[in-house]
């Protein structure tokens, strides 16, 4: 990881060479050892991330950057987590202190302090989830709507709102929500993502009978 971190501190992204050096030492050094069930080092994320948005957004590849992004967010909360049971952790141990066990010291417990505290993770969550995740949703669904691609429309609309695709049983189960960017939401967010669905299924029918009534009218005029 010390190398991987290096490569990524010193070349750009987006660079022919970055990619070659960077992915020849993912792949030989680092999926090897990364078990099935595990999220790929923060460090791969990033950077892949990077090269999908910079210069230039790739919009093919958004479902990979929604992968991508969800994986960081999932390692973010992760985090809140551990740093609010490091903390508790150390209240507890500062009260009955045990033999062995280092107490946090203040640069710690105020780093800690600043990745849990609650406002802030719920301003990040609420940024991932309606700035990035919903945004994104928009953008490739609206890009499929104006390319050739519009055939895998449907597809992507029941990876994205998995829950309009159910037609018994509870929507909400985790089941049917297995996307890496979703599969973390709880049953409110998941609930807002169905009400976006829907209306976002609304839109592509209205759309759709535009697009037939323009046609429609095209052909009588060039009759």
């Amino acid at each position: 990881m010390d190398k991987l971190k290096r490569l990524l501190r010193d070349v750009e992204p987006t660079s022919d060479y970055t990619n070659e050096v960077v992915y020849t030492h993912i792949v030989q050094n680092i999926i090897p050892n990364i078990k099935s069930n595990e999220c790929p080092p923060l460090a791969v994320l990033v950077h892949i991330a990077q090269g999908i948005i910079k210069p230039t957004l790739l919009y093919e590849d958004i479902p990979s950057l929604l992968d991508i992004i969800g994986q960081i967010e999932h390692i973010r909360c992760l985090a809140v987590e551990q740093a609010n049971a490091a903390l508790a952790l150390n209240t507890r141990y500062t009260f009955k202190p045990k033999p062995g066990v280092r107490l946090l010291d203040a640069s710690e417990k105020k780093t800690l302090k600043k990745i849990a505290k609650e406002e802030k993770a719920e301003n990040c969550r609420m940024v991932y989830r309606e700035e990035i995740i919903l945004s994104l949703y928009r953008l490739h669904i609206y890009r499929l709507w104006t390319s050739p691609q519009l055939y895998t429309l449907h597809k992507v609309m029941r990876s994205f709102f998995p829950s309009l695709s159910v037609k018994s049983g509870d929507p909400w189960a985790d089941e049917y929500w297995q996307s890496l960017h979703n599969i973390h939401f709880t049953r409110e967010e998941r609930e807002l993502v169905h009400g976006v669905g829907e209306a976002t299924k609304a839109f592509l029918a209205e759309a759709y009978k535009w697009d037939q009534s323009r046609k429609e009218y095209l052909r009588d005029t060039l009759k």
